[in-house]
């Protein structure tokens, strides 16, 4: 999915469920672009798998929490794991429990008509790490949106610094 996508969908979410919260916190949304900078170590080899899991959420949000606040903590988990579990709708899915367990899982829903018959197909399935990387060996879709990526972080840092100081 495309970064910005990610972040769109989480912040208008967080603000439709809940639409009186501390602007402030806004600031923590930029966590949604995290886990796709794995695509730039490893020459994308583990990408969806070296911040694509519970282990690494596990040690930003943390870090929030003592950083920040408990409320900071469960923001952080919530725009982490919308980042994974958008990734999960679409194939290869992601690495959840690695380096524990080295495969991909997804969420699948296929609707297919066959000789005049229908079938519906809901479920997980899962790819080997061998198998991600036979089917994309090259990860270049996020090196063409690099910058497009570091401008709209850098763009929303500013909106919101800018919005925080009219708070004030």
């Amino acid at each position: 999915m495309e970064p910005f996508a990610h972040f769109l969908l989480a912040v208008l979410i967080l603000l439709a469920v809940f639409p009186k919260i501390k602007k402030e916190y806004l600031i923590l949304s930029l966590l949604v672009f995290i886990p796709d900078l794995d695509v730039f170590l490893l020459s994308g080899t583990y990408h969806r798998m070296l911040f694509h899991n519970l282990f690494f959420v596990a040690i930003i949000t943390t870090s929030m929490y003592f950083i920040w606040n408990k409320r900071a903590y469960f923001l952080s988990v919530y725009f982490l794991l919308s980042h994974l579990m958008l990734d999960m709708l679409s194939k290869p899915g992601v690495g959840i429990l690695y380096p524990a367990w080295d495969k991909l899982i997804y969420f699948v829903t296929e609707i297919t008509r066959t000789n005049g018959e229908w079938a519906i197909d809901v479920g997980i399935r899962t790819f080997t790490h061998q198998q991600y990387l036979a089917m994309f060996p090259v990860v270049s879709y996020y090196y063409s949106t690099l910058i497009t990526m570091l401008g709209l972080l850098i763009l929303m840092a500013v909106l919101i610094k800018i919005k925080l100081k009219q708070n004030l």
